[in-house]
């Protein structure tokens, strides 16, 4: 039990991690900077792992 809540604040922390860096590079070199949808990209795949995840424990 330990490592699953382990494992699920990493990837919150992950999660989170993105986000503020997808928020800054959009903020100071746009939304369409390369830096940017690399990050938004980033983001989106882990969200769908996590997605993923939870619907196949259902």
């Amino acid at each position: 039990m330990e490592q699953i809540v382990n494992e699920r604040i990493k990837v919150e922390a992950q999660v989170y991690t993105l986000r503020s860096q997808m928020i800054d590079s959009a903020k100071n070199n746009g939304f369409t900077d390369p830096e940017t949808i690399k990050l938004s990209q980033q983001l989106d795949s882990l969200l769908n792992l996590i997605q993923f995840k939870r619907s196949k424990k259902m």
